[in-house]
């Protein structure tokens, strides 16, 4: 790979390909029954964002309502306080299922990324049938995401608590003149802004967990650890064609969430009741799954076609052998190996008078651009 802009052209025609793809999973006759069947699998990934047990359980006589902020301070919080002592062991119980709940459905999330992306890769409809054969690798991304997260939650932690000693130095510098607030000002504007990056980096690593890793980890069997140690190798070499991909991917989801925005706005905000019912938010939010689900498709084939376009040898949509199903455990352990790993340490891009042509109808060609 030599410019950026044989990168963006990479990216480009991984957008194609994806699209392409989704055209063939998605677009056939018979389709109706593995558009319910995916839905379901895209559901059973995004559901733990949606359940909220304290919207099911909460007490009824919650006193934060707009009429309290007319009462004098004192009383609103001595009324809150009352009320927290009150339902204390609810709170408890409530915060505790959450959590446990929360749990349950992020490692059921984890092992239905790599059921949505063996259906992708292998243009079927399966649901349940390949579970158990991505569990261990569901457990290994589950702890990747844990650990994600709680990393996440510090860095935001230490950014909103710098911030704030920040601002508060400031209305102290402003009201009382004093000439060391405005010095813990400015360092704490400076720790927020150095903190910044972490949690930048960290969202580029959410990226390519998913594009990446998680198609590496379930072309080659391997857990998250040995995956991103692969993918970082890869990652020196293209650092950036991945940071370009990140990019224009970002552009694709602003763009339609400002489309989303739009239809909301039109339609008054229609889509978004049901959300607000407790109980019937985790159906809708499926039948939003089957709906939308063209774009999950196209979203979860991007990656792979963006490593196909790096090297033909990370070819994954349409390549897998059928016998992942048909023939048992012993033919999906050959099936999702995917052959020999190509060392990425010499890796070359596919780039160049001998670059193969994807073919949306299963795998590459012969053919040569």
């Amino acid at each position: 790979m030599s410019s950026l802009y044989d990168y963006f052209s990479a990216a480009t025609r991984a957008s194609g390909i994806a699209i392409g793809w989704m055209r063939t999973l998605l677009f056939q006759r018979g389709m109706p029954v593995k558009w319910l069947r995916l839905g379901l699998v895209v559901w059973l990934i995004v559901v733990f964002k949606h359940v909220k047990i304290g919207t099911w359980l909460m007490p009824g006589n919650v006193p934060f309502a707009p009429s309290m902020f007319n009462q004098d301070p004192t009383a609103i919080f001595e009324q809150m306080i009352t009320w927290f002592q009150a339902n204390l062991p609810l709170l408890i119980g409530i915060v505790a299922a959450s959590l446990f709940l929360g749990i349950i459905l992020l490692w059921v999330s984890s092992v239905a990324q790599f059921v949505f992306l063996n259906d992708v890769a292998t243009n079927r409809g399966d649901v349940f049938r390949s579970w158990r054969l991505f569990m261990r690798r569901g457990l290994s991304l589950f702890l990747w995401r844990i650990g994600l997260f709680l990393i996440t939650l510090v860095v935001v932690a230490a950014i909103i608590i710098l911030t704030s000693v920040a601002i508060g130095s400031a209305v102290a510098y402003f009201a009382h003149g004093s000439s060391v607030a405005i010095v813990v000002f400015v360092l704490g504007l400076v720790a927020g802004l150095v903190l910044f990056m972490p949690l930048l980096a960290l969202g580029f690593s959410v990226v390519f967990l998913r594009d990446f890793v998680v198609p590496f980890m379930y072309k080659y069997d391997l857990t998250g650890f040995d995956a991103w140690g692969y993918f970082l190798q890869l990652f020196r070499l293209h650092w950036a064609g991945f940071l370009i991909f990140a990019l224009l991917k970002l552009i694709i989801i602003l763009g339609l969430r400002i489309a989303a925005l739009v239809a909301i706005v039109c339609t008054c905000g229609i889509v978004l009741w049901p959300i607000m019912v407790p109980g019937l938010d985790v159906l809708w939010i499926y039948l939003l799954a089957v709906a939308l689900l063209p774009l999950a498709v196209f979203f979860r084939a991007l990656g792979p076609a963006f490593l196909f376009e790096l090297n033909p040898a990370y070819q994954m949509l349409g390549a897998m052998e059928s016998a992942l199903l048909d023939g048992g455990e012993a033919a999906a352990a050959g099936w999702t190996d995917g052959g020999q790993m190509p060392d990425s340490a010499s890796d070359t891009s596919a780039y160049g008078e001998d670059r193969p042509v994807y073919d949306s109808a299963g795998g590459s060609t012969g053919d040569h651009r």
